[in-house]
């Protein structure tokens, strides 16, 4: 029956490429052209082969199915491009549809045009009857910039990421790739890039391949597989322009993520944080055993706690700030895995002083958050240390049993949460959803990592530093693609630096976070000597609600 089946499979191959040869050797040489102002397409049976703008090239090659399973080490080669069949359907004015047919693999590309843009929608079938397709790519285009282009594409070296992991690692989203999109631009003209998709994939447009100096190339990369005889489709989009500002040619990413995303899923405040981080070794002793920094800090102690919130609740509650968060608030810790997966269990003498601060923290008007580490879990290593695996996002056990820490939390009275390593993975995304929907749109959480989609989750952590040289204070990473992408965003946001060694000529740093509507934590110990000044300056961007004023 196996080798029955097996001939059928190569009769009905076969029939195919006949079928390829014979309904189209008409087709197979002609050129579509789609234009727009000065933008020009030419798609023929090897896919977008020309792209002119003014009637000057400024791209050239081909669109098809690229092997990369010799670049990334995965089992291949895939296919043999001297054994491919090629030919062109024209369907209307502002649609064509190329065939590409190998022995083991079928690919339709349907080129929708609209203005400047052109959608790829891709068919992709595996015609074998035993070897899986182990990853799918997409690409041949070469744009010739003026000079090396700026913008945003990933393009390390195939034996960095060989090296340090696999392929699927570096996609989109992840510590490398935290924006879907991507695009190119000199002075004369940009290309952007987005994919297209339903739900969570991860995707990468890689610009490694075929690349040097002010020759670009782009390949979108799915890390997927496709089963013996399975079929999937994939689609992306290519905006070319001489419109060069990164917005608009990042506008047509920004439509598919509001559509495929949606909106934020928390309710916004802007107000000023505080923050708590004062344990350590260095400081534990028989008289400190969970090395709290000075007696203020020692919420071991009920004199301590006292003196805690004495220290912290009237600046931060003159400031008009909303709350402070917690790390550490267990002290240091002799097992290690800091900071902890299991954030809900506390030692006795600090557990029966928390009622009492979070009461007075309340009572101001005021809340208090607790440091989290949502994507491990914490396992015995020796009798001595403790490590960290990953949780795995897909098993609904796993995602209760985090929950069950946020809840006994909550009910304590914590109501914000600081997410450590944490965030800018998409099986990060997936346990943020969750969590999200479990917990509601009223508790702040910020994430120590990013990337685009979980901000539509969570808000972020972050830490920006000065450069004394040129006088200029840093951003978040991809902090204005982020606003532009998702809308307003909450932070948490530390300051790397002495604030009392700036520069008089420089703008105050406060003022710099406001106006880049970042919001300031501010160390416990620092809240009430900088209160009247975060207070005055605060007012000026932020309104009683903890909103931006005019809309910022």
């Amino acid at each position: 029956m196996e080798r029955v089946y097996r001939k059928r499979m190569e009769i009905k191959k076969y029939l195919m490429i006949f079928a390829f040869l014979f309904c189209f050797s008409l087709k197979g040489d002609e050129v579509f052209k789609h234009r727009y102002e000065e933008i020009e397409y030419n798609v023929d049976k090897n896919g977008i082969s020309l792209i002119l703008i003014d009637n000057k090239k400024i791209a050239e090659g081909f669109l098809g199915f690229i092997d990369v399973s010799k670049i990334f080490n995965i089992e291949g080669p895939i296919i043999n491009e001297t054994e491919c069949v090629k030919n062109i359907e024209i369907l209307s004015e502002k649609k064509v549809k190329v065939n590409h047919l190998y022995p083991n693999l079928k690919l339709e590309f349907y080129y929708i045009f609209e203005k400047e843009d052109v959608k790829i929608d891709i068919k992709l079938e595996n015609l074998s009857a035993e070897k899986e397709i182990p990853i799918v790519a997409f690409g041949g285009l070469k744009f010739y910039f003026s000079k090396n282009p700026e913008g945003i594409i990933f393009s390390h070296d195939p034996g960095y990421i060989n090296a340090n992991g696999k392929i699927e690692d570096f996609c989109h989203p992840s510590h490398f790739v935290r924006i879907g999109g991507a695009y190119l631009k000199d002075e004369n003209f940009g290309f952007g890039l987005s994919p297209y998709y339903k739900g969570f994939k991860k995707t990468l447009f890689y610009g490694w391949i075929n690349s040097k100096g002010s020759e670009r190339s782009f390949t979108y990369i799915v890390p997927e597989r496709i089963a013996p005889e399975e079929t999937k489709k994939y689609s992306f989009i290519l905006r070319v322009s001489k419109n060069t500002d990164w917005k608009y040619l990042l506008s047509p990413y920004k439509e598919f993520f509001k559509s495929n995303f949606g909106d934020i899923q928390y309710n916004h405040n802007f107000k000023i944080w505080s923050q708590f981080c004062s344990g350590d070794f260095y400081h534990s002793s028989i008289f400190n055993p969970y090395g709290f920094n000075g007696p203020s800090r020692r919420i071991d102690l009920e004199e301590g706690a006292k003196l805690f919130c004495e220290m912290v609740i009237p600046g931060l509650k003159n400031a008009n700030g909303q709350g402070i968060i917690l790390w550490a608030i267990s002290g240091f810790e002799p097992r290690g895995a800091m900071f902890r997966s299991d954030f809900d269990i506390f030692p006795p003498e600090i557990e029966k002083n928390i009622p009492y601060i979070i009461k007075k923290f309340n009572e101001a008007g005021l809340k208090i958050g607790l440091a989290t580490r949502p994507r491990h879990i914490t396992y015995r290593v020796n009798w001595r240390y403790d490590g960290v695996i990953d949780i795995n996002p897909n098993d609904i056990e796993h995602l209760n049993m985090l929950y069950r820490r946020f809840k006994k939390t909550i009910d304590m009275g914590f109501s914000a949460f600081y997410l450590d390593s944490f965030g800018n993975k998409l099986e990060d995304v997936i346990v943020m959803k969750f969590l999200r929907e479990k917990i509601g749109p009223d508790i702040p959480t910020f994430s120590e990592h990013h990337c685009d989609i979980l901000l539509i989750y969570s808000g972020i952590y972050a830490e920006i530093g000065f450069d004394f040289k040129n006088k200029k204070y840093s951003l978040p990473t991809y902090w204005e693609v982020y606003k532009y992408l998702v809308g307003e965003i909450d932070s948490f946001v530390i300051l790397r630096f002495d604030k009392n060694q700036i520069p008089k000529d420089v703008e105050n740093p406060f003022e710099f976070l406001f106006k880049n509507n970042l919001t300031p934590a501010i160390p416990d110990y620092l809240i009430g000597s900088y209160s009247e000044e975060l207070k005055i300056i605060g007012e000026k961007y932020i309104d009683e609600k903890g909103k931006w004023k005019g809309g910022k």
